[in-house]
């Protein structure tokens, strides 16, 4: 969510489905929850812009790509050693860190002096996260997993 806060502010608040306010409350909430806070994000800004169908709609616009993706790459690269499948993932990997890292510059330098807790936490799960997935082999799912708990446990 981070890498995409920017666009979801024009598109929500730009448009005059929410007031600046709105919109940073939501993602502060969102932010500050433990876990993974896009769903959260997603279904603060559906609720208030369009109710619950708002909700529905934008977990499942965010959820069902995401997830299938994943799933589909993660069981191609476990099930075949095709080197064509290993590049991709490789490229996959670099543009997800890139992202990331961009997120958590965007995140870091829209705060002024007083940078809050979970900002903090955040763009040093961010980074730790980038260096982990870039330097070893282990799971994405085991460093989201121990960024969640690690975030649940100083926030």
């Amino acid at each position: 969510v981070t890498v995409v806060r920017v666009q979801l502010e024009k598109d929500f608040v730009g448009t005059g489905l929410l007031t600046s306010d709105e919109f940073a409350q939501s993602y502060a909430l969102a932010s500050a929850a433990p876990g993974p806070n896009a769903p959260i994000f997603l279904s603060l800004l559906g609720w208030q812009a369009f109710g619950l169908p708002g909700v529905i709609v934008l977990v499942i616009a965010w959820a069902v790509p995401t997830l299938f993706i994943t799933h589909q790459l993660g069981r191609m690269s476990q099930a075949h050693e095709n080197p064509t499948i290993e590049r991709l993932l490789t490229v996959l990997k670099a543009g997800a860190v890139g992202l990331i890292l961009a997120g958590a510059l965007a995140l870091t330098s829209s705060f002024d002096a007083s940078v809050p807790l979970f900002a903090v936490v955040q763009s040093l799960l961010a980074f730790g996260s980038s260096v982990v997935l870039v330097r070893t082999q282990i799971n994405p799912l085991i460093v989201l997993a121990t960024c969640m708990v690690v975030g649940a446990i100083v926030i």
